[in-house]
């Protein structure tokens, strides 16, 4: 099985989201819950590029439109680090 990684990641983003009213540089992940994977795993099924977005919305606290703003290498990082947790939880090989 996989080590699990850290409980947290603040991701400094390459480029900021730029909102009306204010401008986003850095985000805080954390562990996804269950109950977040089963929500992500549902909307993967009719749309796996909104799925990813809503699973960075969830651990982070902003909301899917902020992080539909946000630069596609820094999605890819975010994506990296919460992919840790599920790998965690898989083990390979024989049954």
């Amino acid at each position: 099985m996989s080590d699990i990684v850290s409980d947290e990641l603040e991701l400094a983003l390459r480029k900021p989201i730029k909102l009306a009213d204010r401008e986003i540089s850095s985000i805080t992940l954390r562990e996804p819950t269950a109950f977040e994977i089963e929500q992500v795993s549902k909307k993967a099924e009719t749309n796996g590029a909104a799925a990813n977005t809503l699973l960075v919305a969830l651990v982070s606290g902003l909301t899917p439109g902020e992080i539909g703003k946000m630069g596609i290498s820094d999605l890819n990082k975010a994506l990296a680090f919460l992919k840790g947790f599920i790998n965690a939880g898989q083990e390979t090989g024989k049954p």
